[in-house]
């Protein structure tokens, strides 16, 4: 080991340091406290990574509700017209989008009649028309077809055309309570 001569006048504290002269001089590199660029992108990578996923699922927790208040309204709305057709021995006559068909005011409320759809428009009660003989329909429906056929094969058929649920028209899609014979 090189040891340093005494009478260079240094401290007892230089003293011990045991080494070559020009190791004292060389600087020593201390990490300083934070992240380093790499462990900051790293952090952003999986940050983004976990709320594509979650945006993702969200969408699909959010389609699925939909879908479930549609099956839900729509067959609490048919059971009303079921019972208007059971106590009166026919189902009321047709009517336009948003007005509640003569007669059914005591099975259906306005205020519940004229509550836009989960998917979108107003409610319209279809009678002997459009190749049925009664359908609860959502007029003016605002999803896209894609996520109609999804529900369609989730909670029907498959086929838009047949089934319990139907697209009557382009901007019509329900629940169809009895066919023409």
């Amino acid at each position: 080991m090189y040891a340093m001569p005494e009478s260079v006048g240094h401290t007892a504290m230089d003293r011990s340091f045991v080494g070559p002269p020009h190791a004292r001089t060389s600087r020593v590199f201390r990490r300083v406290a934070g992240f380093t660029l790499v462990e900051i992108m790293i952090t952003v990578t999986v940050i983004g990574l976990l709320a594509s996923m979650s945006i993702v699922s969200f969408q699909t927790i959010r389609e699925r509700t939909l879908a479930t208040r549609f099956l839900n309204d729509s067959r609490e709305l048919g059971h009303q017209f079921q019972l208007y057709a059971i106590e009166n021995g026919e189902f009321p006559a047709g009517a336009d989008a948003g007005v509640l068909p003569e007669g059914m005011e005591e099975y259906i409320s306005e205020s519940i009649w004229n509550t836009p759809s989960p998917f979108g428009g107003h409610w319209q009660w279809v009678h002997e028309s459009a190749g049925v003989r009664a359908a609860i329909v959502a007029v003016g429906i605002n999803i896209s077809a894609k996520q109609l056929q999804r529900f369609e094969e989730r909670y029907d058929d498959g086929d838009m055309r047949a089934g319990t649920y139907r697209q009557l028209s382009e901007s019509q899609y329900g629940r169809v309570l009895e066919t023409e014979p």
